[in-house]
């Protein structure tokens, strides 16, 4: 059981690591519009918060990550 929290809070920090990175790289320049790269990055992302909300049963993020 510990195991499966552990690697749901990285799959969490990660979802949100790569959602600001995407963020962060767009409004650097660094990505020069809002291509493929950046929408995978933010489907992963948020992907990745939604399976950490989900654990701890935070419907409403989850909700957001759907939509969003």
């Amino acid at each position: 059981m510990e195991a499966r929290r552990i690697v749901v809070e990285v799959v969490g920090w990660a979802g949100a690591l790569v959602l600001l990175a995407a963020y962060g790289l767009l409004s650097s320049g660094h990505l020069p519009k809002p291509n493929v790269l950046y929408h995978v990055a933010n489907l992963v992302g948020a992907a990745g918060l939604m399976v950490n909300a989900a654990s701890h049963r935070s419907w409403p993020p989850v909700a957001v990550n759907l939509v969003w």
